[in-house]
């Protein structure tokens, strides 16, 4: 076959006639041998494509016509991936392609030959036997009650029985054979999951498939973040630890007993490894307001929080960005990560995230902690460093050795949800102190620092009339008015089983059936404030009875209208509802975990409210009234009904 019809007949790229383009062969490991013949086969193929006759290539290297043709093909074919051999095609004893049996030995030859390629004969022959393989292995289209993952010993017994189906006859492979293909089907197994890495991973546990699901081969994940607070990545990790909660039982004796693991929510810098802010919840799962009071902490300066137990200590800076770096204060980030939990995706959180902070919000796959690397490893670290060294910690698994009883610890030694938030805030200021590997030995904080004062690398700031941390915890909702003057009924309106009045409302029954706009604190739900649907402000509204008078939250209040509808709960109009929901907190956490955090939840709650209980309703109430007496000419006209008419127009022309 002449040069030019060899190159011809192979389809190649042009770009690989030039052997610079080709894979090449590191020879250093080679025997001398191997590197001689290794060496000639090269110089005879680069001879060949360098136009030499085939008369001075024998010559140089001893190689005829028909054995450069060979290493030309060798050299020009691809590989299982699709590139093609190069000089990769020229070493010593390697097998370019499986060998492909023809045919079986017969009962005689069996004996004493080797059945090198006769189990893929067999399946090449018979494919429903490598069907019934695939189905049983990656669990197919089975219908029928099977092993999960069946065992590759059982999968054997029904290779044979897929074999004795085709008819195959006990003096054929491999019923002829000593361990009838067992050896065979094992490689072959092994062969299998190489080559189909994502159906092999479901047998190995849903997190074998999701990492292997969350990670793409030879691509880089994310670019490289080097201005502080353009991404921060969010989490919630439950504190491996167990809490003690101290409470008087019915007899008025007093009890301490272990509650459920706690939650810390963090958010941390991408670019500085600074930790912004956190927030310990103490019920047993986070909700949407936790992850709303978390992001309240990270933006507003921070409050260090009064240390009570001997020994422990802020860092002298303080230990959180907007107290060391004062241009930090109220700064805002561009970017928010977290999971696909439902209290981070509620509503509430990405309005506030866009409404307020002004970031775009990367939920990011489903169950893919990997793409939140660095939120995640500061969880380890705090751990490592912190919880993990305490009586009371649980360890990071049931089997670790570091867990030696915790809930007997932490109810000898009382250790509470106030201790570890103590000791939460002066582990994460100390982190924000500490030197980073990753940052080349630097704090976090004089990452931040550095790159914010002396590259002018400055945050987004909250403008001054956003100031306000009651936007973080409220959201905009509406209500009809309802009331009846036929009935006697003074206007109000209903918020999660509720009533809700005012004075100015309840004087005018021309709004009954309307809607009002309002803004709710989740934080504290004894007032809301009130809109028309032109966007001006009507006031504010009171809540009935106790519930206008005792703090609460918006958590709470759903908490005791569940219990109310399951009738376990019943509260008469003098009865504080605040009070008998934790009366009956005090009473089942006698015998319950999940209401002791509870219980704990609310009393920190009651324990940060500030002033006196019954006295900040009252001053509000009258602050808002003495803005109504302000337009008091406008109140008389709608007592007297001279402009309901035109008020009740602006409601149906005005929409939102």
């Amino acid at each position: 076959m002449g040069r030019k019809r060899l190159i011809e007949k192979v389809d190649i790229d042009p770009k690989y006639l030039d052997v610079k383009n080709w894979p090449t062969v590191m020879i250093d490991n080679f025997k001398p041998e191997q590197k001689e013949i290794y060496s000639r086969r090269k110089q005879a193929v680069e001879m060949y494509l360098k136009d030499h006759t085939l008369e001075d290539i024998k010559e140089a290297t001893g190689l005829g016509r028909k054995e450069v043709n060979r290493y030309i093909k060798r050299c020009l074919t691809h590989d299982e991936n699709g590139v093609i051999w190069g000089y990769r095609g020229l070493v010593p004893q390697k097998n370019l392609t499986r060998y492909q049996r023809k045919s079986f030995p017969s009962e005689e030859e069996n004996k004493n030959t080797k059945l090198t390629g006769a189990f893929q004969l067999l399946l090449t022959k018979y494919p429903t036997i490598q069907e019934a393989i695939h189905d049983y292995y990656f669990r197919k289209k089975q219908k029928s009650v099977t092993d999960p993952v069946i065992r590759t010993k059982h999968l054997h017994r029904r290779f044979l029985d897929a074999c004795r189906n085709e008819g195959i006859k006990l003096q054929d492979y491999p019923f002829n054979t000593k361990d009838l293909a067992r050896r065979s089907l094992y490689r072959y197994v092994k062969k299998l999951e190489q080559d189909n890495p994502w159906d092999a991973s479901k047998r190995y546990g849903q997190e074998t498939e999701r990492r292997l699901r969350g990670t793409v081969s030879g691509q880089k994940n994310d670019v490289y973040i080097e201005r502080p607070f353009q991404r921060v990545e969010f989490d919630g990790h439950a504190i491996d630890a167990i809490l003690a909660v101290k409470f008087k039982n019915i007899h008025g004796d007093e009890v301490v007993e272990i509650m459920e693991r706690i939650w810390l929510l963090a958010i941390i810098d991408v670019a500085s490894r600074v930790i912004l802010g956190y927030h310990i919840c103490l019920q047993s799962q986070y909700s949407s307001s936790d992850v709303l009071e978390c992001i309240r902490k990270a933006v507003i300066p921070w409050q260090p929080k009064s240390l009570t137990i001997p020994g422990l200590k802020l860092p002298d800076d303080g230990g959180f960005h907007s107290i060391a770096i004062p241009q930090t204060e109220w700064a805002l980030w561009d970017e928010f990560c977290y999971d696909n939990g439902k209290s981070n995706l509620a509503e509430i959180v990405n309005s506030r995230l866009k409404e307020i902070v002004g970031c775009h919000v990367n939920a990011g796959p489903v169950s893919t902690p990997e793409r939140r690397g660095i939120i995640e490893r500061f969880f380890g670290l705090l751990e490592e460093n912190g919880y993990h060294r305490l009586p009371n910690t649980t360890g990071s698994n049931p089997s670790d050795p570091l867990r030696r009883n915790p809930e007997k610890m932490a109810k000898q030694y009382e250790i509470t949800a106030d201790q570890i938030e103590q000791l939460t805030e002066v582990l994460i200021a100390n982190y924000n102190c500490e030197p980073h590997s990753g940052l080349g030995y630097l704090s976090p904080l004089e990452v931040m620092e550095q790159r914010i004062t002396q590259r002018d690398m400055l945050p987004r700031l909250m403008p001054e009339d956003q100031r306000n941390e009651v936007d973080f915890l409220s959201y905009t909702t509406k209500r009809k008015i309802r009331g009846s003057l036929k009935q006697g009924k003074r206007p109000y309106i209903t918020f999660e089983g509720v009533p809700y009045r005012s004075e100015v409302l309840s004087r005018n029954f021309g709004l009954i059936g309307e809607e009002l706009h309002f803004l709710v604190n989740t934080k504290d739900l004894r007032v809301i404030r009130a809109f028309l649907s032109d966007g001006a402000e009507f006031g504010y509204l009171t809540a009935t009875g106790k519930w206008g008078i005792t703090p609460h939250t918006l958590q709470m209040r759903k908490q005791i209208n569940q219990l109310i509808y399951k009738k376990i709960l019943y509260l008469t109009q003098s009865d504080d509802p605040i009070e008998c929901f934790q009366r009956y907190l005090e009473e089942e956490a006698v015998k319950k975990k999940k209401p002791r955090n509870q219980l704990e939840s609310l009393r920190r709650y009651q324990n940060q409210s500030t002033g006196n209980r019954t006295d900040t309703l009252p001053k509000i109430e009258k602050e808002s009234v003495g803005e109504q007496q302000e337009d008091d000419l406008s109140r008389k006209k709608l007592e007297n009904g001279d402009d309901l008419a035109a008020l009740r127009q602006r409601f149906k022309t005005i929409t939102f």
